[in-house]
């Protein structure tokens, strides 16, 4: 642990424990040490090891971004969202548990925003159509599974507790103001996500018509081309269309005093931080991708029309043969 000042970190967590606990009695026995080891990092004669920094930091509550960078601001950490030990559908649970208690904590927080660009529809967007939630999940197993060659569409089971977890998810639809950036290719590049499903015979038309209502229910809500059927709490989401490829999935989000920002190396998982130089950075690089856009939620009937032809010529490729 070089990066950080070592009495910086001793006087954090003397700040955190409870002042009726001694400092010593509580850290040999969270961290399983002896007396005299705890006496000796309390003095800054040893260090903390890395998984000791860990684990208090999530028992004390302060963030490991202050502790591993120190004073170096081209320095982050990051938290990877899935974790192939534990098995893929441990994996998307794991995910979304946190997303239910960032979700949660947005909600309880007096003021959020938050900024978003994609080039596909992200697994969190669809938590709100159960057929379409489904594949995300389905196809998170192919990519992170041990499943086999044949391994069907109709042979998913989404566990409850998931089912439990997306609905906590969406139940607080007007509590988020969110700036959603994409192109014309978020619904094409989620069609040939699913293509490659349907042409290797693994999808049945039964399937593949409930994922095409789904998607279309998807483009007319989320896009509002329906303005008439907007509720007050939705018209806090703007959408923007950009003349530009969207070539990142990424976002910031900002609730209270709290900053996060997301970086989705893959569709649906991908690494997070509440490291605040790089969440300012992301927010920046947000706000400039405005520049080449034009908003089309609520406003600009023309542009949604043409979008709306657009999206449904796209999805009528999905049942051709």
């Amino acid at each position: 642990m070089k990066n950080y000042s070592e009495l910086d970190f001793i006087n954090k967590i003397l700040e955190r424990i409870p002042s009726d606990i001694k400092a010593a009695d509580y850290l040999a026995e969270t961290l399983n040490l002896g007396k005299e080891s705890v006496y000796r990092r309390l003095r800054g004669i040893i260090p903390f090891t890395f998984e000791e920094v860990l684990s208090l930091s999530k028992i004390l509550g302060f963030s490991m971004d202050e502790i591993l960078k120190g004073n170096k601001s081209e320095y982050a950490s990051f938290n990877v969202m899935n974790d192939r030990l534990i098995g893929a559908e441990d994996g998307f649970l794991k995910m979304y548990r946190f997303h239910r208690e960032i979700m949660e904590e947005i909600h309880k927080s007096e003021n959020n925003h938050m900024t978003v660009s994609s080039n596909r529809i992200l697994a969190i967007f669809a938590s709100p159509f159960d057929h379409l939630f489904k594949f995300f999940y389905y196809k998170w197993l192919h990519q992170f599974g041990y499943t086999s060659l044949n391994f069907k569409f109709s042979d998913v089971l989404v566990p409850d507790e998931l089912n439990d977890l997306r609905r906590k998810v969406i139940s607080h639809p007007g509590t988020l103001n969110m700036h959603f950036i994409t192109d014309r290719n978020v619904l094409y590049n989620t069609i040939k996500e699913i293509r490659y499903y349907i042409d290797r015979g693994l999808m049945d038309k039964e399937g593949i018509q409930l994922i095409k209502n789904d998607l279309r229910m998807f483009i007319e809500t989320f896009f509002s081309f329906s303005v008439d059927n907007v509720s007050e709490e939705e018209l806090k989401s703007e959408v923007y269309i950009s003349s530009l490829n969207i070539e990142g999935n990424t976002s910031y989000i900002v609730y209270d005093n709290k900053v996060l920002s997301y970086c989705w190396t893959y569709s649906d998982t991908g690494i997070y931080t509440s490291d605040t130089v790089f969440c300012a950075l992301q927010k920046d690089w947000l706000d400039s991708l405005k520049k080449y856009t034009i908003l089309i939620s609520n406003s600009n009937q023309k542009m949604q029309a043409e979008l709306y032809n657009l999206f449904i010529n796209q999805l009528e490729t999905l049942t051709q043969e």
